[in-house]
């Protein structure tokens, strides 16, 4: 079965929209050949919200072929947004950065594309090659060379795709939706859709919950956990403007700092609760906010725990953002070292919102993955995780918090759970 064609995101310049149209049409072979699906901003529908559909497209593309020239370094959004997303999902491993120099300039100064290989060979620009006054040759010899790196990552795709499995073995889903594993180990990630977060399985276990010297997380319990997903970062602003655009909300402040991969903020419980409602009607799949349980476990590594204080490490300076090294402010996702799962910024950066009702202890608290929502206090909810402006006795794995779900705070975000 031939692999399926890469989803191929341009990020340029608007004065360089007349060498995009050019380059496009010269990579027509390869969209023809099913190498390609190559996405255009021209197809964002009239009333259509211009930057969720950016950005729904940023975080689908497995390819972004970068047009660089002293325009593109000039453009706050084009740096801020479409290259940063870029260069998060390369990191990330799931996609290719080509970046082009189609006019002359210090491209080889600049962050990350100077560590890549560009087109074309040599670094000169494509309108400063030798026969740029026969343009099309000058693209000719740029879109062979993406012709070859793409076939070849075609190639390399369809070597490692699994035999098919039977059609019980799929996850139903949705159009768009990715088919779970055959085999859930402790740590896998999983996305069901580009705009859907990250998820890391957790294996079920044993969870001796609590602290001696806490009164709010006594009497420690045991509680016996069910597998589940949890989101390997929190929610983040990128994602939930998604959300936002598609539901006609308004988005929350970012305080200036910024949006992007950044924790969203401001976002209160119920807000929470429904961006978790809307993300199962679009993948067919229940996410929901963890239970208390769940959100403790996971913290604390699971079954792989090390017992660290902190998610991740003894030393909160090396596994999350509070107090004394943050500035003032969030920062984005993934930053500091992640958890013996793979989770991030379960210590500090923001405050997290749980399923469950406040109560002052542990009595009689369920002993399995369900929230905790009978008596109690009805009015406030529990947050975990600590945040930016807090010190680190705050931002302990175990330690609890309380908020009002109508409350919206800078420092209160979320993380998701998707059940089995």
């Amino acid at each position: 079965m031939a692999p399926n064609p890469l989803k191929t995101f341009v990020i340029y310049s608007s004065k360089d929209k007349t060498l995009r149209e050019e380059l496009e049409g010269h990579l027509r072979p390869l969209v023809d050949l099913g190498w390609l699906d190559l996405w255009s901003d021209r197809e964002i529908m009239p009333g259509a919200y211009w930057d969720a559909a950016i950005r729904e497209q940023l975080l689908a593309a497995e390819l972004f072929l970068i047009l660089v020239s002293v325009d593109f370094y000039n453009s706050d959004y084009i740096r801020g947004e479409e290259f940063s997303t870029a260069v998060d999902r390369l990191n990330n491993g799931d996609a290719l950065i080509i970046p082009i120099i189609v006019r002359p300039c210090t491209w080889n100064l600049f962050p990350v594309i100077k560590d890549l290989q560009v087109l074309p060979p040599g670094g000169a620009a494509v309108t400063d090659l030798e026969y740029w006054k026969q343009r099309d040759k000058a693209w000719d010899a740029v879109v062979q060379k993406i012709a070859d790196r793409v076939q070849k990552l075609l190639k390399e795709r369809q070597a490692s795709v699994p035999p098919a499995r039977p059609p019980g073995n799929v996850a139903a889903g949705p159009t768009g939706a990715q088919a779970l594993p055959p085999v859930l180990q402790n740590g896998q990630v999983h996305r069901d859709r580009p705009e859907a977060p990250e998820m890391v399985y957790v294996e079920g276990g044993l969870l001796n919950m609590g602290s001696p010297d806490y009164p709010a997380t006594k009497p420690l319990r045991n509680v016996r956990l069910s597998p589940f997903w949890i989101g390997k970062f929190p929610v983040t602003m990128e994602l939930f403007d998604l959300f936002c655009a598609e539901k006609g909300l308004v988005p929350p402040g970012d305080q200036g700092w910024g949006r992007g991969r950044r924790p969203a903020i401001r976002v209160n419980w119920h807000e929470a609760q429904s961006y978790c409602q809307w993300l199962s009607q679009i993948t067919g799949n229940t996410y929901r906010l963890p239970s208390e349980a769940e959100w403790e476990f996971a913290a604390r590594g699971g079954t792989i725990s090390q017992n660290y204080r902190f998610a991740g490490s003894d030393n909160l300076d090396k596994a999350g953002w509070h107090s004394g090294n943050s500035g003032g402010k969030t920062h984005p996702v993934g930053e500091k070292a992640g958890n013996e799962l793979g989770l991030y910024d379960m210590s500090g950066n923001v405050w997290e919102w749980c399923a469950d009702h406040w109560h002052d202890d542990y009595k009689n608290a369920p002993a399995d993955n369900n929230a905790w929502t009978k008596e109690g206090n009805n009015k406030m909810r529990v947050l975990r995780g600590g945040s930016w402006n807090v010190i680190d006795f705050y931002c302990r794995s175990v330690y609890r918090y309380r908020g009002l779900p109508d409350h919206r705070y800078d420092a209160y975000g979320f993380r998701i759970v998707r059940e089995i």
